[in-house]
């Protein structure tokens, strides 16, 4: 959506660099728009079933103001264009500093657009009649599981703000995620932060045994991304965990008990390491 306006707006530098020095700012005011916002803005084909849609009206219109409201629909994209292009970046590996409007605005508005409108849709609770959306479970696990593959992608990687702001989003569609990607990437992702923190603290004690002989920056910075990871990762977890912690003690599999092993293994860490903590 931002790389659009970027785009188009490239030789005006002042618009680019507001547009970059404010795009997380951006990026929280549309997932906040997103999801309190009456019409589903992402799916324009049924707002005119939607009672709070200027388009639900548009037959008593005059033919300018039709042709005005097409012309502003035009630019905004459509939810299957825009979980397609997430997923993609996902899939490929793109990292945040190669494609940042997707990981700073896109993702945000996405998660919260589909978390609010899912009650609406055909798997929601609050179904209507005439449909004003879409959104199902298809489109919930799909967001879920890029987000995940985007979140291991960056652990440990040092330019990946953005997953300081991901628990404020992506908590929020969880509670309806019916795929199960405990295998392919909630697992993984609690080994890669278990090796972290491992790594972390053989520094740590091997700074303190061999005081002149190890690099208290390089020591800071590793429990830093650590820091931030583990904050990333474990309101997600924890999330998903409570809502499958009686499924998991009734049928028990390795990747649940290997999830639980590596979360041990890094609050044993945690409570043991001293540059961990002050993070």
């Amino acid at each position: 959506m931002v790389t659009g306006l970027t785009s188009s707006a490239a030789q005006r530098k002042t618009i680019g660099f507001e547009t970059e020095k404010h795009r997380p700012g951006l990026g929280q005011c549309l997932s906040a728009f997103a999801s309190c916002f009456p019409v589903a803005f992402l799916e324009p084909e049924y707002n005119k079933y939607n009672k709070y849609s200027v388009l639900a009206k548009t037959q008593d219109q005059s033919v300018q103001v039709q042709e005005m409201l097409q012309n502003l629909s035009t630019h905004i994209p459509h939810i299957e264009k825009l979980l397609t292009e997430i997923e993609q970046v996902a899939n490929n590996g793109v990292m945040y500093v190669e494609q940042p409007n997707v990981y700073d605005v896109d993702l945000p508005m996405m998660c919260s657009y589909l978390a609010y409108w899912f009650n609406q849709g055909p798997d929601g609770k609050k179904a209507e009649n005439a449909s004003i959306t879409a959104v199902a479970a298809d489109h919930i696990n799909r967001i879920f599981c890029a987000l995940l593959r985007m979140v291991r992608n960056h652990v440990g990687v040092e330019n990946a703000p953005w997953l300081c702001r991901t628990n404020f989003f992506a908590v929020q569609i969880i509670q309806n995620v019916t795929c199960d990607p405990v295998k392919d990437y909630i697992l993984p992702i609690a080994e890669r932060l278990r090796r972290m923190s491992e790594k972390a603290y053989r520094e740590e004690e091997h700074m303190r045994t061999h005081p002149d002989d190890a690099d208290e920056g390089t020591v800071a910075e590793d429990n830093a991304r650590l820091v931030r990871d583990t904050y990333a990762y474990f309101p997600i977890l924890m999330k998903y965990t409570d809502l499958h912690r009686a499924q998991w003690l009734k049928t028990p599999s390795w990747e649940t008990d290997g999830v639980y092993e590596n979360v041990a293994v890094i609050f044993r860490i945690w409570s043991q390491s001293q540059h961990f903590k002050v993070g």
